[in-house]
């Protein structure tokens, strides 16, 4: 929130806290209704001329859930100024007050509010099925919704029914049912909409919502079991259900939600696919569900009971969400850390230096110290790994048997007189020493010689390179193996064949004693494979 955000929500702070100071002392004659609730009805077309001057600045499909906003909240400032007066009359609207008794002069502020009730289910509507369009629920998230909007639904149900049973053969208990059903739908709503992932301002708004509706399932007690007495309280809490709307409307002009600031889109929770936990983690909510009966064990009034047990369930939903919503949004810091640290060669950011919300779930849950052990892990790794430029060459490795016999990858001139002789030698060689010796003309394939040539040398074990005479093929072969990091025993009959890049390498030079070269291969050969294949750890092939 921003230092000019946070100011205006002080300042309405400040004049709820004077305007409850007031109330406290002056009660009803101030502010009750033979003032015609003025200061409820003027909170009321505040809120809603502002929410329409927002839906002129928002995109999306918030400047028409934002307009059918304001709609309700004109639709509630007409209802408390109509309110009938201790005289029995709707003096404040000319024409209309005098020619109404009592009976349709609270019918008349009913049916107002009836249409308020509608506009609000209509608005939050609207909103969860845009966000529906974006993103659906899974099955289980769906059931356990439906499941618990069914035990709330039950709470609305008795005590709706409790209170005007007695009263549906008249107009008047008819309209409070059905207000009573708009009202459960506007909870419905408002809660699917932030089960679909609206921005974090928007739950705020539905708290406030609900609150004005059970404020008055609360308030229909005290009207029909006190004979028009109703719970003076309820004037508070109603109050402060809708200046924690407007709170949160003085906010939306700093987010993203508006044309033309300067918060970055994604700021307040932009829609993405919830894990699977979270369904898990609401499907939780049944079990707490079951203490909303815990209510009417209290020592309070029954009003009171019903106000409790329907903030219970709405409250647990609304946290319920917060927390997955809080998971969901770790889940997605790290698939992006993750895919990150891959196309960045594995170099990984410090997971310290994300978001407050993140730091917290990923340190709550343990995922920090997860983090912390696949970044250690991908700093080791880059020691071993070479990354591929965008011109690949060759395609992917192929799978390697895990049972594999060690093998040596032999390289040298096939065409000249000495090659047989010399490729028997080392196949010898590597034979005993438990090692399959594959050379390039061993492969017979219908593809490109130099993709068979990559996949033998990458799957070798090791390679032997035989440089005498300086052949291009063999030396091209010998950068390959060397490019894969593999082990390679480097030979040649003349000193003047080793090239001054290898010049740096140990080679080793055979056939320069006087005598058979045969046997000095064969025992200079049998003597490096063995040390090979015992200091890389190479396993025997079984006889």
């Amino acid at each position: 929130m921003s230092r000019s955000a946070a100011l205006r929500v002080a300042t309405l702070a400040a004049v709820y806290a004077l305007w409850l100071a007031s109330w406290i002392i002056f009660g009803p004659k101030l502010y009750g209704a033979d003032r015609y609730f003025w200061s409820d009805a003027t909170a009321a077309a505040v809120t809603g001329s502002f929410a329409f001057y927002l839906s002129r600045r928002t995109s999306g499909p918030y400047p028409a859930f934002l307009a059918l906003l304001g709609v309700a909240f004109w639709l509630l400032a007409a209802s408390w100024v109509s309110y009938p007066t201790s005289s029995g009359q709707c003096e404040a609207v000319p024409i209309v007050g005098r020619l109404l008794d009592a009976g349709a002069c609270g019918l008349l502020t009913n049916a107002i509010y009836a249409l308020c009730v509608f506009t609000l289910m209509c608005a939050w509507s609207y909103l969860a099925l845009d966000r529906w369009q974006l993103q659906r629920l899974s099955a289980l998230t769906g059931l356990v919704f439906a499941a618990l909007m069914m035990g709330l639904g039950a709470i609305f149900g008795m005590f709706y029914s409790e209170q005007y049973a007695h009263q549906m053969n008249a107009s008047a208990g008819r309209l409070n049912a059905v207000v009573a059903a708009l009202e459960f739908a506007v909870v419905v709503a408002g809660l699917l909409s932030i089960l679909l992932r609206v921005p974090p301002l928007f739950v705020w708004m539905l708290v406030g919502t609900v609150i004005l509706m059970v404020g008055d399932m609360a308030d229909g007690v005290g009207t029909t079991q006190s004979a028009g007495i109703q719970l003076p309280i309820i004037d508070a809490i109603w109050m402060f259900g809708q200046l924690l709307i407007l709170a949160t409307m003085l906010v939306i002009p700093e987010t993203h939600l508006c044309r033309g600031s300067k918060s970055a889109p994604g700021d307040d929770g932009d829609p993405h696919e919830r894990s699977g936990l979270s369904g898990i983690l609401i499907l939780l909510s049944l079990g707490t569900v079951l203490l909303a009966p815990l209510v009417w064990f209290l020592p309070i009034a029954g009003a009171w009971k019903h106000f409790f047990s329907a903030l219970l369930v709405i409250a647990l939903v609304i946290v319920l969400v917060w927390i997955t919503d809080r998971f969901d949004d770790t889940v997605d810091y790290l698939r992006a850390y993750v895919r990150q640290a891959h196309e960045s060669q594995l170099v990984s950011r410090d997971w310290r230096d994300a978001p407050l919300r993140i730091r917290q779930a990923l340190s709550s849950t343990g995922l920090g110290a997860f983090v912390e052990e696949f970044r250690a892990s991908a700093q080791r790794l880059k020691q071993d790994v070479l990354f591929l430029g965008p011109e690949r060459l060759y395609g992917l490795p192929r799978a390697l048997a895990e049972d594999r016999a060690s093998s040596c990858f032999i390289v040298m001139p096939f065409g000249q007189e000495w090659s047989p002789a010399v490729h028997r030698i080392l196949a010898a060689a590597c034979e005993a020493a438990g090692a399959r010796a594959v050379r390039g003309d061993d492969l017979f394939t219908p593809t490109d010689i130099l993709e068979d040539i990559w996949q033998s040398i990458n799957a070798a074990d090791f390679v032997i390179a035989d440089i005498t005479g300086r052949n291009p093929n063999v030396l091209y072969e010998l950068g390959i193996a060397h490019t894969l990091a593999k082990p390679v025993l480097i030979l040649s009959r003349d000193a003047n064949d080793i090239p001054i890049d290898l010049a740096t390498r140990r080679v080793i030079l055979y056939g320069e004693s006087v005598g058979d070269w045969h046997d000095d291969l064969t025992q200079k050969m049998s003597t490096a494979i063995a040390a090979l294949v015992e200091d890389y750890g190479l396993t025997k092939r079984a006889p």
